[in-house]
């Protein structure tokens, strides 16, 4: 994916010339075109509407309308042709594409550019799809197509019939791969500690493997700003990139913060996030247990704070998507584990004859504390997600948050 759908509601004429001096030609998730206007209104729609779920039938892409393809010899500014009344012919093409298509394209995006020359470009992103394959349902006009390399055609009855059963399955391979980490991270990491286990994994399949140890990559997992003000994750009391060494693995890399020297009676949350190069990001959080009561026995108390880990594994995959361009659907997975005999803690709460207290709830009764599974879709922000967590971690104490 070149353009990302978080890119398009910001992009204007110096941002597409900036895309256009990459010199990219048509390929598999871009395509180019002059205008549809030398076409008749129904044929043009027809056109766009093939184009649209051919990307979608397949890994997503961009489409640019009123913009030749590149070539040896042809300048930015003969590129760039423009369309007349643009601005009208995108939402025309918005408005055809939420009727004509079989199920809707969720997170399409049809975007005009308003252009020096007074007219504009249109700028389409099709996101990969969950629920492939989509139909051309325009007029008496009923067919799937999938795109192959620069061009859209007929899917085949054997290409309809795997894309259904991969829109069935990946949501179960996703879980099954997340179901498998978390056997590793109870068996070698948290021996039975109590830890937050959170993971986020494609249901769709990169297009390109991450190169994790490479820029921007490696840039954005390690969040290297000069500025520490500028830090996105540095106000947040987990931050899984500072201070975190990066050690390449099997499956791509890991950073952690657990010191093998540290004595028994040092009571120290651990932390270890892995990023593996097939999309898949977690985040194991180790929690520090605390004596309590005259008996000084070790308990697990958290709270409000801990909500701050939801923030922080939602900005790192913010950033890790964005610098590796990856619009893909998510399945995200958050659990408690090793949850008995844990409690939770409210500060600082005002008791009537009482003053400023503490109050706590628990012990938790269950062995495991589980989220149930979330989905988010392309474009989509995982700030929702991140307040559902922190409700229900209150919830389950039988508390309000």
């Amino acid at each position: 994916m070149y353009i990302q759908d978080s890119e398009i509601i910001h992009y204007d004429k110096n941002k597409l010339i900036l895309f256009l001096e990459k010199r990219i030609n048509e390929n598999g998730q871009l395509d180019y075109k002059v205008d549809l206007s030398n076409k008749s209104t129904n044929e043009k729609y027809k056109e766009f509407l093939k184009d649209i779920t051919s990307f979608a039938n397949a890994n997503g892409g961009n489409i640019i309308i009123g913009v030749k393809e590149p070539e040896d010899g042809l300048s930015i500014e003969k590129q760039i042709v423009g369309l007349t009344d643009g601005d009208i012919k995108a939402e025309d093409l918005e408005r055809v594409a939420a009727s004509n298509v079989d199920p809707t394209i969720v997170g399409l995006k049809i975007v005009p550019i308003l252009l020096a020359n007074g007219k504009y470009a249109i700028l389409a992103h099709i996101p990969p799809s969950l629920n492939k394959p989509h139909m051309v349902n325009y007029k008496r006009h009923r067919s799937f197509y999938i795109r192959h390399n620069e061009s859209s055609f007929p899917m085949s009855t054997y290409e309809i019939r795997e894309s259904v059963l991969a829109s069935a399955t990946s949501e179960a391979r996703a879980k099954e791969y997340m179901q498998f980490n978390e056997k590793e991270i109870v068996e070698y990491i948290t021996e039975g500690n109590p830890a937050f286990f959170i993971q986020a994994m494609p249901l769709i399949s990169l297009y390109k493997p991450w190169d994790l140890l490479a820029s921007p990559l490696r840039d954005a997992i390690e969040d290297k700003k000069t500025d520490r003000k500028e830090r996105r994750r540095y106000r947040f009391k987990y931050d899984f990139s500072l201070a975190h060494s990066i050690r390449p693995t099997i499956n791509g890399i890991v950073m952690h913060d657990i010191d093998s020297d540290m004595s028994d009676d040092e009571y120290e949350a651990k932390s270890i996030t892995e990023i593996h190069r097939n999309g898949y990001l977690s985040t194991t959080y180790i929690v520090a247990p605390y004596p309590a009561g005259r008996s000084g026995k070790l308990k697990v108390f958290f709270g409000e704070d801990e909500c701050q880990l939801f923030e922080s594994f939602a900005q790192l995959c913010t950033d890790v998507w964005t610098a590796s361009e990856t619009n893909l659907p998510y399945v995200l997975r958050c659990q408690f584990l090793s949850a008995k005999g844990s409690y939770l803690i409210e500060k600082n709460i005002i008791e009537k004859n009482i003053g400023v207290i503490d109050k706590f709830y628990g012990p938790y009764r269950k062995s495991k504390i589980e989220w149930p599974d979330e989905i988010r879709l392309v474009g989509e922000s995982l700030k929702p997600i991140v307040q559902k967590w922190s409700e229900l971690l209150f919830h389950a104490f039988g508390k309000e948050k």
